[in-house]
């Protein structure tokens, strides 16, 4: 967040005349999984073994192979995913925010176009609290939250 020009503390108060520049976070990328040591390699059978494997056939009395779930039900956990929010009340109000793989959390800053709040255009003194207390542009919301966000 940049306050006249200049990099500013999230807490930092608004006040009449001064230009705020409020730019969006970059998702922040899951963690990667840490590198482990390779698992030591198997010997490799004996081409005649592998290939008399290939060509034989299981056993009848072998179980037919299981394929756990159905596209219809793949398909509904990727609508769940996709349909997955971040359920706050803003100003007294319930709001439902979509999570997506891009955008996995939300800060007070995110609410302020929704609140009616133009940083640009100040009209008092910028109130934000989130369930009671001050905080600042920076602070993550968490699923319940009560934000309040307006001019005083």
């Amino acid at each position: 967040m940049l306050v006249n020009g200049e990099i500013a503390d999230p807490a930092r108060p608004i006040v009449q005349g001064d230009k705020v520049d409020v730019r969006p976070i970059p998702a922040i990328p899951a963690a990667q999984p840490t590198l482990q040591e390779a698992p030591a390699p198997q010997k490799e059978a004996e081409p005649a073994e592998s290939e008399a494997a290939l060509e034989s056939e299981p056993p009848a009395d072998a179980p037919a192979a299981e394929v756990s779930g159905t596209p219809a039900q793949a398909q509904s956990a990727e609508d769940k995913a996709e349909a997955a929010t971040l359920e706050i009340t803003l100003n007294g109000r319930p709001l439902s925010l979509p999570l997506s793989a891009g955008q996995q959390s939300y800060f007070i800053m995110n609410l302020l176009e929704k609140a009616g709040v133009d940083p640009a255009n100040p009209q008092g003194q910028l109130v934000m609290e989130c369930d009671g207390a001050a905080v600042g542009f920076l602070h993550p919301l968490q699923a319940g939250a009560e934000v309040r966000i307006g001019w005083q």
